[in-house]
């Protein structure tokens, strides 16, 4: 059985060791980069770190040492299957430059490593036609529509730029949250279910942290 970091084949001892809650299923910091390369938009850099719980369920048996740490050779086979699947969810991550989205080749240059009861992926997604931002709105925003996952900021540089034209500015809108209405529908819904109700899906796909980029 593969076990993605998504929650999406977690059953039986794992499901009930779960709080009743069942979206979100799994919490996400997120740290990210956007790469420039010659004045253009080329990529997105990604550090995601999973939660306490979500880390331990997904790496038992994978010390094959007995060493007590897992080295970035015995988390390879888990950091390949998670990023090969990550095409299936639009990899989380949303890039528009003015009203254009951008489109994403497959993850490259991905690793996981283990820091304390944590594990982080790292991975960059190559944009298929690098980007001219200029003067239009470029966003970024990381999130699971249904939100199956928490995808949240971390607290310092939570986005940066890396060889931005002179004249580029960085801002950051954090997501504001549910009403406790909303938020007491989402832990209602089943535990194995991935899939949300319309109109809850409405209210939870435009809430979502955002980065926002403009060049002179």
């Amino acid at each position: 059985m593969r076990r993605l970091l998504w929650g999406l084949t977690i059953t039986g001892a794992a499901l009930a060791a779960q709080e009743a809650r069942a979206h979100p299923h799994v919490w996400v910091t997120t740290q990210s980069e956007l790469v420039f390369k010659n004045g253009v938009l080329a990529a997105v850099r990604h550090e995601w770190t999973f939660d306490e719980y979500f880390s331990a369920y997904a790496a038992q048996g994978l010390d094959a040492n007995g060493d007590g740490v897992l080295s970035r050779e015995e988390l390879e086979p888990l950091a390949k299957v998670n990023v090969e699947s990550l095409s299936d969810f639009e990899f989380f991550t949303f890039l528009k430059v003015g009203e254009y989205p951008a489109a994403f080749q497959e993850p490259q240059d991905y690793w996981l490593e283990e820091k304390g009861d944590q594990l982080v992926l790292h991975f960059t997604l190559p944009i298929e036609k690098p980007m001219l931002v200029g003067d239009r709105r470029t966003s970024l925003e990381i999130y699971d529509p249904t939100f199956f996952v928490d995808f949240t900021l971390a607290e310092t540089e939570s986005v940066v730029m890396a060889g931005a034209p002179d004249g580029c500015r960085l801002d950051i809108e954090r997501a504001s949250g549910f009403a406790p209405g909303i938020a007491a529908r989402l832990a209602e819904l089943p535990v194995d279910m991935r899939d949300i109700p319309d109109d809850l899906f409405e209210m939870t796909s435009g809430n979502a942290n955002r980065a926002l980029v403009t060049c002179n």
